[in-house]
């Protein structure tokens, strides 16, 4: 059987459950708004670009028997380039009501360049609320008249969020529809919130290194009879650790702490104290939060890596376009020059194409330039015995050329379609104390350069971030090999 109120709190639950019967239920409040902003703007949907599930419990003002307890459960995934789908659902116990509610979500980004998007989110579902008539004493109050014990509703939110590099700022309604737990018409008559609930945030975050720190500013704003401001501070160290703490106007105070496992596992913890006048009636808030990485792909890395893969190539095209083009102008410019130097009678240079004559290089220089392409011999046919055992040194044999390549995964720091330049980067990187190679791709005619490989993508991507950080080789892509 379950335990009365006790009569000294009775006011304080009346208090609440006047405020739950005006306004309705309102979106449940975390504190580890960093952790997983998913929960708040749907637009968060994978926004770190991977599989993941989040799981918050939060059990406020202990000091007082059946207080406020709200558990959330989320799970999100990028789906395709710029998709991303999300399913969360959570369970809100606020004293007299009980709501359980489902969303499914939508999420689209924007991209304009790598770190720089804007990302839209849009959440629908059901909910079922609950009145626990039997936790009160007095179950006549005027303010339970016409109070329902169960009903169902239809719940939604909209939200959208824009990242440039470090910046990110996000706006939200939580809750589109209006959806009062004392409704008895359920689906019958559904109504547009407006814009009565929102939520917004401001980030950015300064990368010391080692150590970043991330400064939040949070507004919220519930069925406009409460508009709350939070200023919240998270530092986390070699993205391992996390401690921090937050201010909330007319509630109190918060400190958390959190570990980072392997970027696999996020464990995290937060402590509330009021200080506000809440305080002489309410106790201390404990919340648990416990993220999880689904699978190792990771969409923004791929998407960037494919951008350098692209890049890479395109340069390349340009390249060779650009030498195509300059030996053909060479061929015009010099059988032009020996065209000039023919003896002519007057009359035949009058009959020559005016496009020729208006090409035609200066006389006084035609003859320097027609003698050296014709007799000087080419520099290196010339080449002194310790030159040779140089260049044989720098270049290494034909052999080095892999013709067959493994299936698997390349980081690529260089591709070329002739391989005396892929040869000269090779012993470049060899002069570094990098271990390189070369991978001839016969399909495509090209030469690509590699210093590291692996089955696994993970272990390739994270060696691509290592040397990232170690601000070498921002050139450096992932090209992907299949089996034949």
């Amino acid at each position: 059987m379950k335990r009365p109120l006790p009569t000294k709190i009775t006011l304080f639950v009346l208090l609440l459950l006047v405020s739950l019967t005006a306004f309705g239920q309102n979106p449940p409040v975390f504190s580890q708004f960093f952790a997983n902003p998913y929960q708040f703007n749907p637009s968060y949907a994978a926004h770190r670009g991977y599989a993941e599930a989040n799981l918050f419990y939060r059990r406020q003002w202990l000091d007082i028997n059946n207080t406020p307890t709200v558990g959330a459960l989320n799970i999100q995934a990028p789906v395709g380039r710029n998709v991303s789908l999300g399913l969360t659902a959570y369970s809100d116990k606020t004293i007299l009501l009980n709501t359980t509610s489902v969303l499914a979500t939508f999420g689209y980004r924007i991209r304009f360049t790598q770190n720089h998007n804007l990302n839209f989110g849009i959440s629908a579902g059901a909910g079922f609320n609950s009145f626990d008539f039997a936790a009160l004493e007095d179950t006549n109050d005027p303010a339970l008249a016409g109070v329902t014990q169960n009903n169902t509703f239809i719940t939604g939110q909209f939200g959208f969020n824009y990242q440039f590099k470090n910046f990110n700022i996000g706006f939200s309604l939580p809750k589109l529809f209006d959806s009062r737990p004392n409704s008895t018409k359920e689906f019958d008559d559904v109504k547009f919130s407006k814009f009565d609930n929102r939520f917004g945030s401001v980030s950015y975050t300064f990368d010391l290194g080692s150590v970043k720190v991330s400064p939040y500013v949070i507004y919220r704003s519930l069925d406009r009879s409460q508009d709350q401001w939070e200023g919240l501070l998270h530092i986390s160290i070699k993205d391992v650790i996390w401690v921090g703490g937050s201010y909330r106007d007319g509630y109190g105070v918060t400190g958390f702490i959190g570990l980072n496992i392997k970027s696999l596992l996020r464990i995290g913890y937060a402590y509330e104290r009021p200080t506000g006048d809440i305080s002489s009636v309410a106790g201390n808030t404990h919340e648990i939060y416990l993220g999880a990485r689904l699978g190792h792909r990771n969409r923004e890395d791929e998407i960037f890596a494919q951008k350098e893969h692209d890049d890479s190539l395109k340069a390349v095209a340009n390249a060779n376009k650009l030498k195509a083009d300059t030996t053909t102008n060479k061929k015009i410019y010099t059988n032009v020059a020996e065209q000039n130097n023919k003896p002519t009678n007057t009359t035949a240079q009058q009959e020559q194409p005016a496009a020729i004559v208006h090409n035609a290089p200066p006389a006084n220089t035609t003859p320097d330039i027609t003698e050296k392409t014709d007799k000087t011999p080419p520099a290196q046919t010339e080449v002194t015995p310790a030159e040779k055992q140089q260049t044989e040194r720098a270049a290494p044999p034909e052999a080095e050329i892999a013709e067959e390549h493994a299936p698997g995964h390349y980081l690529v720091l260089g591709v070329y379609q002739h391989p005396e330049n892929a040869r000269k980067q090779l012993s470049t990187l060899r002069t570094k104390g990098l271990t390189p190679s070369i991978l001839f791709q016969a399909d495509k005619n090209y030469y690509y350069v590699y210093i590291y490989y692996s089955l696994n993508r993970q272990e390739v991507i994270d060696e691509w971030k290592r040397i990232r950080q170690q601000n070498q080789y921002f050139g450096a892509w992932i090209y992907t090999a299949v089996s034949k």
